[in-house]
Protein backbone atom coordinates (compact mmCIF):
# COMPACT_ATOMS: atom_id res chain seq x y z
CA UNK A 1 0.00 0.00 0.00
CA UNK A 2 2.85 2.22 0.78
CA UNK A 3 4.56 1.67 -2.66
CA UNK A 4 0.91 2.42 -4.60
CA UNK A 5 0.90 5.64 -2.11
CA UNK A 6 4.12 6.98 -3.49
CA UNK A 7 3.72 5.79 -6.93
CA UNK A 8 0.50 8.08 -6.98
CA UNK A 9 2.03 10.58 -5.18
CA UNK A 10 4.99 10.69 -8.43
CA UNK A 11 2.10 10.88 -10.90
CA UNK A 12 0.47 13.85 -9.26
CA UNK A 13 4.00 16.01 -9.79
CA UNK A 14 3.81 14.98 -13.30
CA UNK A 15 0.11 16.10 -14.07
CA UNK A 16 -0.94 19.10 -15.76
CA UNK A 17 -3.06 21.69 -13.33
CA UNK A 18 -5.94 20.89 -16.29
CA UNK A 19 -6.03 17.46 -15.34
CA UNK A 20 -5.45 17.97 -11.99
CA UNK A 21 -8.83 19.94 -12.17
CA UNK A 22 -10.96 17.79 -14.68
CA UNK A 23 -9.54 14.50 -12.95
CA UNK A 24 -8.57 12.92 -16.31
CA UNK A 25 -6.21 12.61 -18.63
CA UNK A 26 -6.26 10.75 -21.80
CA UNK A 27 -4.06 6.95 -22.23
CA UNK A 28 -1.01 8.79 -24.10
CA UNK A 29 -0.18 10.40 -21.14
CA UNK A 30 -0.91 8.00 -18.66
CA UNK A 31 1.54 6.08 -20.60
CA UNK A 32 3.96 9.06 -20.64
CA UNK A 33 3.93 9.66 -17.17
CA UNK A 34 4.29 5.66 -15.65
CA UNK A 35 7.70 5.97 -18.12
CA UNK A 36 8.48 8.76 -16.23
CA UNK A 37 8.27 7.33 -13.38
CA UNK A 38 10.67 4.51 -13.95
CA UNK A 39 14.01 4.33 -16.41
CA UNK A 40 11.66 3.31 -19.41
CA UNK A 41 11.82 7.25 -20.46
CA UNK A 42 15.22 7.21 -20.86
CA UNK A 43 16.79 3.56 -21.19
CA UNK A 44 13.31 2.31 -22.94
CA UNK A 45 13.60 -0.65 -20.10
CA UNK A 46 12.98 -0.86 -15.92
CA UNK A 47 14.28 -3.59 -13.74
CA UNK A 48 10.41 -4.85 -12.47
CA UNK A 49 12.02 -7.43 -9.72
CA UNK A 50 14.50 -9.72 -8.62
CA UNK A 51 15.20 -12.34 -6.52
CA UNK A 52 18.40 -13.99 -5.40
CA UNK A 53 19.41 -16.79 -3.39
CA UNK A 54 22.10 -18.93 -2.54
CA UNK A 55 21.83 -22.59 -1.03
CA UNK A 56 18.03 -22.17 0.13
CA UNK A 57 18.44 -19.15 1.60
CA UNK A 58 17.73 -15.36 0.36
CA UNK A 59 20.36 -13.07 -0.58
CA UNK A 60 20.47 -9.30 0.86
CA UNK A 61 17.98 -7.39 -0.82
CA UNK A 62 19.19 -4.93 -3.56
CA UNK A 63 20.38 -2.02 -2.42
CA UNK A 64 17.90 0.75 -2.75
CA UNK A 65 19.16 4.36 -3.30
CA UNK A 66 17.55 6.78 -0.68
CA UNK A 67 13.70 7.95 -1.32
CA UNK A 68 13.39 5.18 -3.69
CA UNK A 69 11.11 1.86 -2.78
CA UNK A 70 11.70 -0.40 -5.17
CA UNK A 71 13.32 -1.63 -8.56
CA UNK A 72 10.81 -0.61 -10.89
CA UNK A 73 10.76 2.68 -9.47
CA UNK A 74 14.90 3.44 -10.21
CA UNK A 75 15.10 6.52 -13.14
CA UNK A 76 18.63 7.24 -12.71
CA UNK A 77 21.00 4.93 -15.04
CA UNK A 78 23.84 5.09 -12.14
CA UNK A 79 21.23 3.35 -10.22
CA UNK A 80 20.56 0.65 -12.88
CA UNK A 81 24.11 -0.17 -13.09
CA UNK A 82 24.53 -1.02 -9.13
CA UNK A 83 20.94 -2.56 -9.24
CA UNK A 84 22.33 -4.98 -11.61
CA UNK A 85 26.00 -5.35 -10.56
CA UNK A 86 24.21 -6.32 -6.92
CA UNK A 87 21.83 -8.68 -8.41
CA UNK A 88 24.93 -10.40 -10.41
CA UNK A 89 26.90 -10.73 -6.58
CA UNK A 90 29.08 -8.20 -8.55
CA UNK A 91 30.97 -11.04 -10.38
CA UNK A 92 32.65 -9.87 -13.41
CA UNK A 93 32.28 -13.03 -15.44
CA UNK A 94 28.70 -12.91 -14.99
CA UNK A 95 28.84 -9.43 -15.82
CA UNK A 96 30.52 -10.22 -19.21
CA UNK A 97 28.62 -12.96 -19.61
CA UNK A 98 25.72 -11.04 -19.97
CA UNK A 99 26.79 -8.09 -22.09
CA UNK A 100 27.66 -10.91 -24.66
CA UNK A 101 23.65 -12.12 -24.45
CA UNK A 102 22.43 -8.99 -25.03
CA UNK A 103 25.16 -7.92 -27.97
CA UNK A 104 23.83 -11.33 -29.39
CA UNK A 105 20.31 -10.64 -28.89
CA UNK A 106 20.33 -7.46 -30.48
CA UNK A 107 22.17 -8.72 -33.22
CA UNK A 108 19.66 -10.94 -33.86
CA UNK A 109 16.62 -9.20 -33.68
CA UNK A 110 18.44 -6.70 -36.34
CA UNK A 111 18.78 -9.44 -38.53
CA UNK A 112 15.43 -11.01 -37.99
CA UNK A 113 12.70 -10.50 -40.43
CA UNK A 114 10.11 -12.09 -37.71
CA UNK A 115 11.04 -9.60 -35.31
CA UNK A 116 10.50 -6.61 -37.81
CA UNK A 117 7.26 -8.05 -38.76
CA UNK A 118 5.75 -8.31 -34.71
CA UNK A 119 4.57 -6.14 -31.84
CA UNK A 120 6.28 -7.18 -28.32
CA UNK A 121 4.26 -4.85 -26.04
CA UNK A 122 4.83 -5.48 -22.42
CA UNK A 123 7.10 -8.18 -22.86
CA UNK A 124 9.97 -8.37 -20.54
CA UNK A 125 13.47 -10.01 -20.79
CA UNK A 126 14.11 -12.44 -17.99
CA UNK A 127 17.30 -12.67 -16.92
CA UNK A 128 18.44 -16.34 -14.43
CA UNK A 129 21.94 -17.72 -13.62
CA UNK A 130 22.81 -20.65 -11.41
CA UNK A 131 24.62 -19.64 -8.56
CA UNK A 132 26.24 -23.41 -8.11
CA UNK A 133 27.38 -22.95 -11.59
CA UNK A 134 27.75 -19.19 -12.91
CA UNK A 135 28.34 -20.56 -16.27
CA UNK A 136 24.70 -21.05 -16.55
CA UNK A 137 23.58 -17.64 -17.63
CA UNK A 138 20.63 -17.14 -19.44
CA UNK A 139 18.88 -13.67 -21.00
CA UNK A 140 15.38 -14.67 -22.41
CA UNK A 141 12.33 -12.98 -23.92
CA UNK A 142 8.74 -13.69 -21.89
CA UNK A 143 5.36 -12.49 -21.30
CA UNK A 144 3.82 -12.32 -24.95
CA UNK A 145 0.44 -11.69 -23.76
CA UNK A 146 0.38 -8.57 -25.98
CA UNK A 147 2.11 -9.28 -28.38
CA UNK A 148 1.00 -9.57 -32.21
CA UNK A 149 2.07 -9.34 -35.68
CA UNK A 150 1.70 -6.78 -38.00
CA UNK A 151 -0.68 -7.19 -41.06
CA UNK A 152 0.83 -8.11 -44.41
CA UNK A 153 0.06 -4.72 -45.77
CA UNK A 154 1.46 -2.64 -43.29
CA UNK A 155 5.18 -1.93 -43.76
CA UNK A 156 7.81 -3.43 -40.84
CA UNK A 157 8.93 -2.21 -37.48
CA UNK A 158 12.31 -0.56 -37.03
CA UNK A 159 12.12 -0.78 -32.94
CA UNK A 160 14.09 1.79 -33.15
CA UNK A 161 12.03 4.29 -32.58
CA UNK A 162 9.30 5.79 -30.12
CA UNK A 163 5.86 5.32 -30.34
CA UNK A 164 3.96 8.78 -31.16
CA UNK A 165 0.90 8.26 -29.91
CA UNK A 166 -0.89 7.72 -33.21
CA UNK A 167 -3.10 4.53 -33.66
CA UNK A 168 -0.84 3.85 -36.42
CA UNK A 169 1.87 3.41 -34.88
CA UNK A 170 3.33 0.47 -33.27
CA UNK A 171 6.57 0.96 -32.63
CA UNK A 172 7.24 -0.54 -28.91
CA UNK A 173 11.20 0.79 -28.86
CA UNK A 174 12.27 -2.96 -28.29
CA UNK A 175 15.85 -2.50 -29.70
CA UNK A 176 16.24 1.19 -27.74
CA UNK A 177 15.81 -1.20 -24.72
CA UNK A 178 18.25 -3.87 -25.72
CA UNK A 179 21.06 -1.71 -26.82
CA UNK A 180 20.64 0.64 -22.95
CA UNK A 181 21.39 -2.78 -21.49
CA UNK A 182 24.27 -3.25 -23.90
CA UNK A 183 25.75 0.46 -22.71
CA UNK A 184 24.86 -0.31 -19.13
CA UNK A 185 26.76 -3.88 -19.09
CA UNK A 186 29.81 -2.10 -20.23
CA UNK A 187 29.18 0.20 -17.42
CA UNK A 188 28.62 -2.42 -14.86
CA UNK A 189 31.75 -4.26 -16.16
CA UNK A 190 33.58 -0.94 -16.03
CA UNK A 191 32.77 -0.74 -12.51
CA UNK A 192 34.07 -3.80 -11.23
CA UNK A 193 36.71 -3.54 -12.90
CA UNK A 194 37.47 -0.58 -10.83
CA UNK A 195 36.08 -2.32 -7.76
CA UNK A 196 38.32 -5.64 -8.81
CA UNK A 197 41.32 -3.13 -8.64
CA UNK A 198 40.47 -1.94 -5.39
CA UNK A 199 39.41 -4.74 -3.56
CA UNK A 200 42.04 -4.65 -0.89
CA UNK A 201 40.51 -1.12 0.43
CA UNK A 202 37.31 -0.18 2.09
CA UNK A 203 34.56 0.18 0.39
CA UNK A 204 34.54 -3.05 -1.32
CA UNK A 205 30.87 -3.20 -3.05
CA UNK A 206 30.10 -0.91 -5.89
CA UNK A 207 27.00 0.11 -3.97
CA UNK A 208 29.38 1.40 -1.24
CA UNK A 209 30.57 3.82 -3.71
CA UNK A 210 26.90 5.02 -4.81
CA UNK A 211 24.95 4.98 -1.63
CA UNK A 212 27.82 5.27 0.97
CA UNK A 213 28.46 2.42 3.73
CA UNK A 214 26.69 2.85 6.94
CA UNK A 215 25.97 -0.44 7.60
CA UNK A 216 27.90 -3.10 10.28
CA UNK A 217 29.74 -5.03 8.61
CA UNK A 218 28.89 -8.52 10.03
CA UNK A 219 25.79 -8.51 7.49
CA UNK A 220 27.77 -9.04 4.69
CA UNK A 221 26.70 -12.21 2.89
Amino acid sequence: AGGEAAGEALMTLHLKEEEIKSRSLCRRRYLEILDHLSSTSTLAFRVDAAITCSDDEKLASLIMPPGVSSLRSLRDEDDIVTAISTFLQEDLTLARALLLKAEAMGAAMERSVFFARHVFLRSALLLTYDDANRERLELKMINFAFSFARLPHQPPLTHDALWDGSPSSDEDSYLIGVRSLVRVMKRVIAALEDLKEMSEHKPSRLSDFVYGDDRDDSDDS
